[in-house]
């Protein structure tokens, strides 16, 4: 089942409307301005020179009178015509601009439905068309609600600050003692004095020579 979609204000944003109307209408109000005009001085002269020739033309006015309501209700019909024009664009306008506001306020679920005889109809189709392949990537939270959280992390860094700027200054731990020196034949000592080292084999030891001699 197709569901329409009606607007039941004729009149959806004042001034956009009030804009397209003008810039559409003014050529022909200057057109029916200066035709009302001519008509006037047309009959005027005829008037006269039927006053100078003493001839009744009793159907003249009842001509310019039919004439310049003629040029009235044509007026207003155009006028009107162009306000439900103006309806068709400003319509389908609104609503899509309505649905991009939601999609930031975190609903991406929303789409921009318009009416089969509003112009704009590709541009709605195609938002629609982007929103379905975009909703899995679109946050689900409101603007909002983001600058909330960010203004939170704000608030939370400020308060840690000290405590950075106070461990960055604490001074570090002593370090370790130095290892002692080393001497010539690689050991280490203290600076005490070189510990007694055994005798040589040489004179601890029996030789050969006291072994065969005797």
């Amino acid at each position: 089942m197709t569901v329409r979609y009606r607007r039941r204000r004729l009149v959806v944003d004042k001034q956009l409307q009030s804009r397209i109307v003008a810039a559409v209408s003014w050529p022909a109000a200057v057109c029916v301005a200066v035709t009302a005009i001519l008509l006037g001085l047309f009959c005027a002269r005829i008037t006269e020179q039927a006053l100078i020739a003493e001839v009744q033309l009793d159907g003249l006015l009842t001509m310019l009178t039919t004439s310049l309501g003629f040029m009235v209700v044509a007026t207003i019909y155009f006028l009107f015509n162009t306000l439900k024009i103006s309806h068709r664009v400003v319509g389908p306008t609104v609503r899509i601009c309505e649905t991009l506001r939601q999609v930031r306020d975190g609903d991406p679920t929303v789409r921009a439905h318009v009416r089969k005889k509003d112009f704009l109809l590709e541009m709605a189709a195609e938002l629609n068309e982007f929103l379905d392949w975009a909703e899995p990537y679109l946050p689900s939270t409101s603007v909002a609600e983001r600058e909330d959280a960010d203004e939170e992390d704000e608030v939370a860094q400020i308060a840690t600050a000290p405590q950075v700027e106070a461990a960055a200054t604490q001074e570090p731990p002593a370090p370790f003692a130095e290892a002692a020196p080393a001497d010539e034949t690689g050991d280490q000592h203290d600076g005490s004095k070189p510990a007694s080292r055994p005798a040589a084999a040489n004179s601890s030891s029996v030789t050969e020579e006291d072994l065969l001699f005797g």
